[in-house]
């Protein structure tokens, strides 16, 4: 975005946003920025007077709580992780908890975030957080006078969605032979499971399910906001 570069030194084909923005327009107090509409739908919601805090906003706050799911502070955390492409359980603590409780698969919470990331609820979410984020980038495009900003952001969320959904199909296959192994070597050991048989059903038809693992698709159009600085023209309109 700084350079007009993607991932993998792929050029973007957008004019990169100058230094300028991010030294001196992204963390500074903007007056009309500031009489923008809050953020999210609620009476309580704030109006940050600086970029930053602005998109910050609309993921969610205490004051803009849609986008949380109401599920247990776990899954919220393995699905941020699975985002930001990192192991949402580090395998060396599944590892250790397999051995320690052979009738213990996998952590809960882990594993209930990929279906999570299926779940309609969260794609109702999701829709509503990049709304807003692009509602929010483009007050920033034209109380600042910066061109592109929307059109990167569909751009990087694009990207970081394949880079998470590869990450995360990875770790879901190592993940389910780290925890599968101590079950083989008990059984192979001739010691009898109770669960045994419940457990590879479980963690086979978890792996079918691998390739349903999916990120929402981000097409910056449906969620693109007009204003003279959005790329489009002095009109404002999607191309």
């Amino acid at each position: 975005m700084g350079n007009g570069q993607l991932p993998g030194d792929r050029s973007a084909n957008l004019e990169a946003v100058g230094i300028d923005f991010w030294r001196d327009v992204w963390q500074n107090a903007n007056s009309e920025l500031a009489a923008k509409p809050k953020v999210g739908n609620g009476d309580k919601g704030k109006q940050p007077a600086t970029p930053m805090e602005r998109i910050a906003e609309s993921f969610g706050s205490d004051e803009n709580p849609f986008p949380f799911m109401p599920v247990e502070k776990g899954i919220n955390i393995a699905k941020r992780d699975i985002f930001l492409g990192q192991d949402p359980v580090d395998l060396v603590k599944l590892k250790k908890k397999a051995k320690f409780a052979v009738s213990q698969d996998t952590d809960d919470a882990a594993f209930a975030a990929f279906a999570y990331i299926r779940n309609n609820m969260f794609l109702e979410r999701f829709d509503n957080v990049m709304d807003e984020s692009f509602t929010q980038w483009s007050n920033i495009e034209e109380t600042t006078k910066t061109y592109n900003l929307q059109n990167w952001w569909g751009l990087l969320w694009n990207e970081q969605f394949k880079f998470a959904l590869n990450e995360a199909r990875s770790w879901a296959r190592e993940a389910i032979r780290v925890a599968r192994a101590p079950y083989v070597e008990a059984y192979q050991a001739g010691r009898s499971l109770a669960h045994y048989d419940r457990v590879m059903n479980a963690l086979d038809e978890f792996e079918d399910l691998i390739a349903e693992i999916k990120m929402p698709d981000v097409d910056t159009k449906n969620y693109k906001k007009r204003n003279p600085y959005n790329g489009e023209g002095p009109s404002g309109y999607n191309s």
